[in-house]
This record gives structure tokens, C-alpha cells and sequence, in this order.
């Protein structure tokens, strides 16, 4: 099956830029990329390039992207006029699959309760902001805001820079879902020694002086010599192991998810 990512574009008034300039970055990487709108056909830009839209809204089948992102631009707004903007980005979002938006495009998916509880940013309106204020997203006030699965860029200076992460973050995950779902990460400087861990798990956990080691794990070389993490399929007892930790120093992401399950 084709990599394909999706591109929602207002029918007039998208911004070219952040539609030609991360269209042009991604179809490098070798994605597909389709470009969709109200109506399969001829777009305008805010600059006048003129495009043909591969496919309409209503036609989208959500489950075939591996990501979908709205682009801006000054009619972007409109969009959230359009109920199916919304189904396809909720679609993307409940899969755990990367979504996002550029410029007023995040203040779309704000506009659907899609982001509530997200950090991201946004071009600065006083629109953008009062929707971001009342659908309780936490703005940023930078080019691009990574949070989960979600990216954001705030407009058309961070459009490269917004496609380059989209293809940083796709092959991340891609890397991230190769060996083992759950990736333990324990942090043996902060352990005082209680050895709660090693009752709860003892195939997992031994004594060692006064203090415990993660049986197999490695050294995290990006953060130094006192922490360990360990990839396994079955997290058998560990999620006690680390839930009874008094310090809190033991740790657990579902890389399927890419959720940090505590």
C-alpha cells in the first residue's frame, strides 16, 4: 500500500506556500500525497497558483493515510464549516496516527474538539487565540509544536520546516514500531533502595548493593550512564513494578501508541 498522506486545502484562499512547499518536501521522501477539498477541481491560492484537487471531502476514506494535515491560508476558516473535515481528523487522531495543521489550520481542528488538552500553536489572531482559549488548547507560541501525534506550524515562514518534520516524525515512528511494543526506562539514580519493584517482579528486577537493576536492560547513551531501558512484548508484572516505585524512577511508553503509559 502506497504512503499516503493527505492535505486538506481550502477550495479559494489557501496559503500557496504551505501547501506547494511541504507537497514538494514529502513527495521527495517518496509519500503520495493527495490533495483534497470541498469539491474535487480547481483550487486558488491566496497568491493566485491555481491547482487541481485530486479528491473531494466526502470522498476520503481516512483509514487509507498514514497522516492528514490542513493547510492555512486566509479562507482556511471556512473549513470548519465542513463536518467532514472533522470526521477525517478525528479518524487520523482515535488511530494514533500523525495529524496536524499550519498556520489558521489549527484553529480548525480546535474548532472540532480535536485538540483539547494538546500544546500547539497557531498564526496569532485574536480569532485563533479566543477558539484556542475556549476549546482549552494550551498555545505555543513558536513555528512548530510537536505534541503526541499531533504537529503544528503557526504560518507560512515555518512551511518547510513543517514538511521536513513531517517526514522526520513518520520515519521516527516507523523506527519506533520496529522489536518490541513496550520500552521500560528505569532511572537508578533516583532509586533509594525500597526494592518495591523486585516484589512485585522478580524476573525483571535484582538486588544489586543497595539498589536494583533492570535484568537486560541497556544504557539510554542519549541520557546518560544511570539510565536503563529495556524493550519487551509482555510487560508481565513491570507496570506494578513501576507503579509501586515509591520515587517514581521507573517508566513505561507503548510504542505502538507512542503513549507514555506511566
Amino acid at each position: 500500500m502506497d504512503k499516503k498522506i493527505l492535505l486538506i486545502i481550502a477550495q479559494n484562499g489557501f496559503r500557496d506556500e504551505e501547501l506547494l512547499e511541504p507537497k514538494k518536501i514529502l513527495k521527495e521522501a517518496g509519500f503520495s500525497v493527495i490533495v483534497t477539498s470541498e469539491t474535487k477541481g480547481k483550487c486558488i491560492g491566496s497568491h493566485g497558483v491555481e491547482i487541481e484537487s485530486d479528491i473531494s471531502l466526502n470522498e476520503i476514506n481516512a483509514s487509507e493515510y498514514v497522516a492528514a494535515f490542513i493547510i492555512g491560508g486566509p479562507k482556511s476558516p471556512l473549513l470548519m464549516e465542513l463536518d467532514d473535515v472533522g470526521i477525517i481528523m478525528k479518524d487520523l487522531k482515535d488511530s494514533n496516527k500523525l495529524f496536524g495543521a499550519i498556520c489558521l489550520g489549527p484553529m480548525v481542528l480546535a474548532s472540532f474538539d480535536l485538540i483539547k488538552g494538546y500544546a500547539a500553536t497557531v498564526y496569532k489572531t485574536e480569532q485563533s487565540l479566543s477558539m484556542f482559549k475556549e476549546k482549552n488548547v494550551s498555545y505555543v507560541e513558536d513555528r512548530i509544536v510537536i505534541d503526541r501525534n499531533l504537529l503544528t506550524a503557526n504560518g507560512p515562514l515555518a512551511a518547510k520546516e513543517f514538511g521536513e518534520k513531517i517526514v522526520f516524525l513518520l520515519n521516527k515512528n516507523k523506527e519506533e514500531y520496529e522489536g518490541k511494543r513496550y520500552k521500560i526506562i528505569y532511572h537508578k539514580k533516583e532509586c533509594i533502595g525500597a526494592f518495591a519493584c523486585l516484589a512485585a517482579e522478580p524476573k525483571s528486577w535484582k538486588q544489586t548493593d543497595d539498589k536494583v537493576d533492570l535484568i537486560g536492560a541497556k544504557v539510554d547513551v542519549g541520557e546518560g550512564d544511570q539510565v536503563f531501558v529495556k524493550e519487551v512484548d509482555d510487560l508481565e508484572n513491570n507496570l506494578e513494578a513501576a507503579q509501586c516505585c515509591p520515587v517514581n524512577c521507573i517508566h513505561i511508553f507503548d510504542k505502538k501508541t507512542r503513549r507514555k503509559i506511566l
